[in-house]
């Protein structure tokens, strides 16, 4: 934790006196240990992940990513599928938000 807060310490007076200099700075996260992912792999690894886990809970289930948020729709069988869905989603490295427009089969 140290060594992180030196380094974000000597970012910051680096920054300072770039700027005192009338230097542009851009920082960019450090902490970005994940590579991120491209819509279309969210959208296979989730697609995967409901299929096969999941296999016969869903009617027309569609997955669609848009930078990095996943839209679900399609029928599920039980609510408890439709809540699982969600969470299983979630789980996808890259995906940043779930919007869950499933519908429970009647």
């Amino acid at each position: 934790m140290s060594d992180r807060r030196g380094t974000n310490l000597l970012a910051v007076i680096l920054g300072c006196s770039l700027l005192a200099a009338g230097t542009t700075v851009t920082f960019a996260a450090a902490d970005s240990s994940e590579p991120t992912q491209s819509d279309t792999q969210i959208t296979q690894q989730v697609m995967h992940k409901l299929t096969h886990e999941m296999r016969g809970s869903f009617v027309g289930l569609t997955v669609a990513t848009q930078n990095g948020v996943v839209t679900l729709s399609g029928r599920a069988d039980t609510g408890i599928a439709k809540l699982r869905a969600e969470q299983a989603a979630r789980q996808v490295p890259g995906v940043t938000d779930v919007k869950d427009q499933l519908r429970i089969n009647r």
